[in-house]
């Protein structure tokens, strides 16, 4: 493989020439508060239509949790809807029908699972997706 300079570009970049940025796009305002935020209805929604879930419900039950917080869902620099995330009072071993962002439910067990990311379309008022939080 060849590569080929061109006019005005250092290859390698010497030290002190001006570096090659690559970086994420700003993100675009939702209309709803300042870009990167979640209006508070909206949070409220979300909370609300994902513990509402028959989905979530199952995979918490009988488990102490609380709501972590929630935040902005965005898609190609479009609003989406919000992220709610479900803390579980300690690391459990999960087995049960999960949703996949994109996809369809499918079944699994998870190990130290901490909590749930439960992202919710605010406008229809739908669970998209749930997935587990491992780290």
């Amino acid at each position: 493989m060849h590569l080929r300079q061109r006019p005005g570009q250092d290859f390698p970049p010497r030290p002190g020439a001006t570096p090659i940025v690559i970086g994420f796009s700003t993100p675009t305002p939702t209309g709803k508060g300042p870009a990167g935020t979640l209006a508070p209805s909206d949070s409220r929604t979300a909370i609300r239509v994902a513990l509402a879930s028959r989905q979530v419900r199952r995979l918490l039950l009988h488990r102490p949790y609380h709501v972590a917080g929630s935040g902005p869902w965005n898609e190609n620099g479009a609003p989406v809807g919000a992220v709610v995330s479900l803390r579980l009072a300690r690391p459990a071993t999960i087995s049960g029908s999960w949703l996949a962002l994109g996809g369809g439910p499918y079944s699994a067990t998870y190990r130290n699972v901490r909590g749930l990311r439960v992202y919710v379309n605010v406008r229809q008022q739908r669970v998209m997706g749930v997935i587990p939080m491992i780290f």
